[in-house]
């Protein structure tokens, strides 16, 4: 593959997480000489038209979140191709920062700006923070290249760690997503259908339109059943016409191309209308099997990305402290998660900057160790320990405490230690007195 340049359109601007998802899934094809050139696009619709007209030989679209569900326009646009094929997907962890101009704050900023899909994920973050005025822009990374171009310091924009580096935004925020495991599966489209080995495990999507009548969908559903075949997805969408709805359906299956067709045939029979969108292997794209023209024929587009070089940094130490409500597990949980993100959101740290964690707690908290709160917000591999404290007269009851040492840019201001609800008087008896 040396030389060969494979153009892949995505829905954003260069820096959106679409362009992540395009070099993670084509490491392979660049570590073996290849060029993997992302290219991007207004909308999902410019996409596929990209993709028909042969300017680029892929295109990549988001097609549902585990937090905001699906991406509707991806749905209409797979609806209103009938050239292109889906030969792949991919599944992207999504961690979502609050980007905003060099010497802005989080207490400067006023308004953030980003894809709805995006604002959406980020809806607790937003909820303690609600002097931020959320507004809908058409790509995370077309976001945080607006307020780059602003110099403005009550602007900000939610976006990943990518879009900061590339337009040199300040991040305020790390982690801001409302669950750790926040994922977007992307679909890999092309003009030609994927090549694959009739024995292995496939995925297979389909649109099917049904007769407005009872028992329509049962009918639908019963040829599945019948192969022993597991419906993976299901979905009704508009049509396009007033109050009619097409179903969009992906199935795991070990069917080869002639068993594959007996059930087209099967489900033709039940339906007004039926339509193969691909077969592929999950999470990972098939190449086609016969390219329809030279690779190197393609009009130029964006230049490729040079990888960004990788700043020292130094290890910080952040130190934090909370009350708990009462001892129980739920209780030491939520308040240790609440001091954690905290930590982290004010000094621009993520999970892959901590080294180490330990935690200590009042001898009052015995139902659970913090730092199970941690490995839930997404800390895999990393040490943490947990102590419990001697009592000290007078001291703050039930107490968590918490000393990160995490790896940090070398020109970031001092480290923000964090102290939540009582814990702002660590020692209630000397303040009292002072």
């Amino acid at each position: 593959m040396p030389g060969m340049t494979l153009r892949v359109a995505f829905q954003g601007e260069l820096g959106a997480y679409s362009e992540e998802a395009i070099r993670r899934l084509w490491m392979d094809a660049a570590l073996d000489g290849a060029i993997v050139e992302p290219v991007p696009a207004h909308s999902c619709a410019d996409v596929v038209r990209l993709v028909e007209s042969a300017r680029v030989e892929y295109g990549l679209l988001p097609i549902e979140n585990s937090l905001a569900g699906s991406v509707i326009a991806t749905y209409d646009a797979l609806a209103a191709s009938r050239k292109l094929h889906v030969v792949g997907e991919t599944i992207l962890p999504i961690h979502h920062c609050l980007l905003a101009p060099r010497g802005a704050t989080l207490d400067t900023v006023r308004t953030v700006e980003s894809h709805p899909v995006a604002l959406a994920q980020c809806g607790r973050f937003l909820e303690r923070h609600p002097h931020l005025v959320s507004r809908a822009a058409y790509d995370t990374a077309g976001a945080a290249q607006e307020v780059a171009g602003q110099i403005d310091s009550t602007r900000s924009a939610i976006a990943g760690r990518t879009a900061a580096e590339r337009f040199g935004l300040t991040v305020l925020a790390v982690d801001i997503e409302d669950r750790p495991d926040n994922q977007t599966r992307f679909l890999v489209l092309a003009r030609e259908r994927g090549a694959m080995d009739a024995s292995a495990p496939a995925k297979t999507a389909l649109i099917v339109t049904t007769p407005n009548v009872p028992g329509a969908l049962h009918r639908l559903l019963a040829p599945f059943a019948a192969a022993g075949i597991n419906l993976s997805k299901l979905e009704s969408h508009a049509s396009g016409e007033p109050w009619t709805y097409r179903f969009f359906l992906e199935v795991y299956h070990t069917l080869d191309r002639a068993g594959l067709d007996a059930l087209l045939r099967d489900l033709a029979a039940v339906s007004t209308s039926v339509r193969e969108l691909g077969t592929f292997p999950p999470h990972g794209p098939a190449m086609p099997a016969e390219p329809d023209r030279p690779l190197d024929a393609a009009p130029a587009h964006a230049p490729p990305l040079a990888p960004m070089a990788r700043r020292p940094r130094s290890l910080r130490a952040l130190r934090g402290a909370t009350t708990v409500a009462r001892d129980a597990a739920d209780a030491i949980l939520d308040a240790t998660r609440e001091l954690l993100q905290e930590v982290m959101q004010r000094n621009g740290v993520c999970a892959d900057d901590v080294v180490s964690a330990i935690f200590t707690t009042t001898r009052d908290l015995t139902s659970e160790y913090p730092a199970a709160a941690a490995r839930a917000l997404g800390w895999a591999g990393v040490p943490l320990m947990c102590m419990s404290e001697i009592d000290v007269p007078g001291g703050l009851p039930r107490c968590v405490r918490v000393l990160i040492h995490a790896e940090m840019e070398p020109d970031v201001p001092r480290p923000r230690h964090v102290y939540l609800r009582d814990a702002t008087v660590l020692r209630p008896d000397l303040a009292a007195g002072a």
